[in-house]
């Protein structure tokens, strides 16, 4: 009989302490607060249909992704203008890890650059004969309305996110580079997606269960009890 509340015990302290150390799966839910911010610059886009309520589950060095965050579709507004650059913010939201540690949703900070390639493809000079206020006007009309072309990229910087205890992951965002074409000051007549990663890259320590903490106190109590016996005799 002694023998066996020995092996007991042995096994139930063992069993706790692998339950108690062993690594957790994470569980990852994107929420619904995702948008893009710009300073200087307002961007069309339209999130993907996907994106909330997105699920998926990671151990130590998992990734998922790359998954479709946002298709971008040209400027609004006077802003963004040709050989600039502008900050951008996109905005991830998580609804699982509930217990993240920095404001959520997951701010993303990134580059938009608009650049121009070269000048117009049609219409007249920009000069003129002095004196002569009709062939200015109608030639200023032709620079105005003839076909400018460059490039719209955006790029962004991973961001680490803290969690739990000892636990972090990292989103990365990634942009794109995109050839633009238009009349005027702003870029028009382009798109481009933007899709983002998550890396588990340490899980948090585990909360222990009911289950492992009975476990684990009943093999130490057992194992103490058959010391204590030992020492008697």
């Amino acid at each position: 009989m002694r023998r066996l509340v020995i092996a007991l015990s042995v096994v139930a302290l063992v069993l706790g302490i692998v339950s108690f150390a062993g690594a957790t799966p994470v569980d990852f839910k994107i929420g619904e607060n995702n948008s893009i911010v710009g300073e200087g610059v307002s961007l069309n886009y339209t999130t993907d249909d996907n994106l909330e309520n997105l699920e998926f589950t990671l151990d130590d060095n998992g990734s998922y992704g790359p998954f479709n965050y946002a298709l971008v579709a040209g400027i609004s507004g006077n802003g963004g203008r040709q050989n600039n650059e502008y900050n951008v913010t996109a905005y991830l939201d998580f609804d699982l890890p509930h217990d993240i540690r920095i404001p959520n949703p997951v701010a993303n900070n990134g580059t938009l650059t608009i650049t121009r390639t070269d000048g117009c493809s049609g219409g007249g000079s920009t000069g003129g004969k002095k004196g002569n206020s009709n062939n200015n006007h109608n030639n200023n009309n032709n620079n105005n309305s003839c076909t400018k072309k460059g490039n719209v990229s955006l790029s962004f910087d991973p961001v680490e996110v803290p969690f739990g205890d000892d636990g972090w992951f990292i989103v990365q965002l990634t942009g794109f580079d995109v050839g633009w074409q238009g009349t005027c000051c702003s870029p028009a007549n382009w798109q481009g997606t933007i899709t983002a990663t998550v890396t588990l890259e340490k899980a948090p320590a585990p909360v222990p269960e009911p289950s492992t903490l009975l476990l684990l106190g009943g093999g130490i109590l057992g194992a103490a009890a058959f010391l204590r016996r030992r020492r008697r005799n």
